[in-house]
């Protein structure tokens, strides 16, 4: 066990106080080292630590020179400048230091460090960040109860061989490979979280692989013409259907548009009225921006404005979006419900994904095809079009890692020119014939 953590280069003895003692010392027990050493630090740490021990246990361990867990402190102190732990006279072991208040600004501390199981590691990782989506609260929580569930074993105690026998159990169960690394990417961040705190030794998550199967597909692939065609002369847009549960007109403007922006789904279904802006320059803009409230991004490029193509325009979207504004509208699909995420395409995706398969909808089987496979239509019409990485990452909210990608924002007079350039295999029917 370590109870050595470091916060903002300095180094903290910390050690949880069982629950029998602590009326008399207690949740916590936390001294300054005073000292960036890591080695000084250790040194320090031990000899606290088993002053401690024995104290909870109730051995007397003198503090007295000569002893060995003085001459541990006395070693790390005379580098360091730390002070000793006080020892009244004539009591010939330690002061009690009574409670700890935590250091400002530092991290919560762990429950019971000798039988901590994966939730409680996942409760101290959720208290490190209360402002975490719900959504990835949910499924940290699954996947550690999940892991508590397969290893039946303290945190403390797995190793390397349970996690790959951990992994090895997921994918015996014919989970997708990149599911099977989503969830040990999970478990890891819990892990880490704890390792970085000083109350756990290591990761054992980090760095295991998984092994990708033969013949795995890379990713999704893109709509095909034939496809695309299925999609738009459905009842949605030939016959005008607009069913139960399909979000009023955004079961016909959202693929449309995720075809002709490339915009993730709940980008879209977030968007308000006013992040529609005519420009009187460069024309109908989409601003793709997180406001503080609901609408989120998922990282820093995603914050982006997207021209509107002119196939959008000549199939009535300008006319929707002004039928909005007109009537003081605020979102741009008023018909969408939140999910219990809290997230608007939730419930929306749902609908899609049977309308997509039913054959009295799109008829489309293949189920590697979903809302995401537009972005993925975009982007190789972008290549196409023989639209430069940059500029087409640019329209996208794509990030590939490059440092020069981080100094300036790509002009919108570019971005409109390459939107320009993009032609789509199929005719969009016309949604707003009004």
């Amino acid at each position: 066990m370590v109870y050595m953590t470091q916060q903002r280069g300095a180094y903290y003895f910390q050690m949880r106080v069982p629950r029998k003692h602590r009326g008399e010392y207690g949740e916590l027990i936390r001294v300054a080292l005073r000292t960036s050493d890591r080695e000084v630090a250790r040194v320090l740490a031990m000899g606290l630590a088993a002053q401690w021990l024995a104290k909870f246990s109730g051995l007397s361990i003198p503090v007295v020179p000569g002893g060995s867990a003085f001459s541990l402190v006395q070693e790390a102190a005379l580098v360091s400048g730390a002070p000793l732990v006080s020892v009244p006279q004539g009591a010939g072991g330690i002061s009690p230091a009574g409670p700890t208040p935590p250091l400002e600004g530092g991290s919560p501390a762990l429950p019971v460090p000798e039988d901590q199981t994966f939730h409680a590691l996942f409760e101290y990782w959720c208290k490190l960040n209360p402002n975490r989506p719900q959504r990835t609260v949910v499924e940290f929580r699954a996947t550690a109860d999940a892991f508590d569930t397969f290893a039946k074993l303290p945190a403390a105690r797995v190793g390397r061989r349970n996690v790959a026998a951990y992994r090895d159990s997921l994918l015996a169960s014919s989970l997708h490979p990149k599911k099977v690394t989503k969830k040990l990417g999970h478990l890891s961040a819990i892990m880490q979280a704890a390792v970085d705190a000083g109350l756990q030794e290591n990761n054992p998550f980090r760095g295991l692989r998984v092994p990708r199967q033969e013949g795995q597909s890379v990713g999704r692939r893109p709509f095909n013409a034939q496809e695309l065609d299925a999609v738009f002369a459905s009842p949605v847009y030939g016959k005008g259907l607009r069913p139960r549960g399909a979000g009023g007109e955004a079961c016909a403007w959202l693929p449309a548009l995720g075809l002709l922006t490339g915009c993730r789904l709940e980008e879209l279904c977030q968007l308000r009225v006013r992040d529609v802006e005519a420009d009187p320059v460069h024309g109908l803009l989409i601003h793709i921006r997180p406001d503080g409230l609901t609408a989120r991004v998922k990282n820093n490029a995603s914050i982006r404005v997207v021209p509107v193509h002119a196939e959008l325009l000549r199939i009535g979207f300008g006319r929707y979006v002004d039928g909005l504004r007109t009537a003081g509208g605020e979102w741009l699909f008023p018909a969408l419900t939140v999910d219990r995420f809290g997230k608007r395409s939730g419930n929306w995706s749902k609908w899609w994904g049977r309308y997509l398969r039913h054959a009295q909808g799109c008829g489309i089987a293949d189920r590697t095809l979903v809302f995401h496979a537009f972005r993925h239509t975009f982007k190789t019409l972008c290549r196409a079009a023989r639209i430069p990485e940059d500029v087409h990452d640019a329209l996208t909210g794509h990030s590939n890692g490059q440092v020069g990608r981080h100094y300036g924002n790509m002009p919108v007079d570019v971005l409109v020119k390459a939107m320009a350039t993009i032609e789509l295999p199929v005719r969009l029917p016309l949604i707003n014939k009004d």
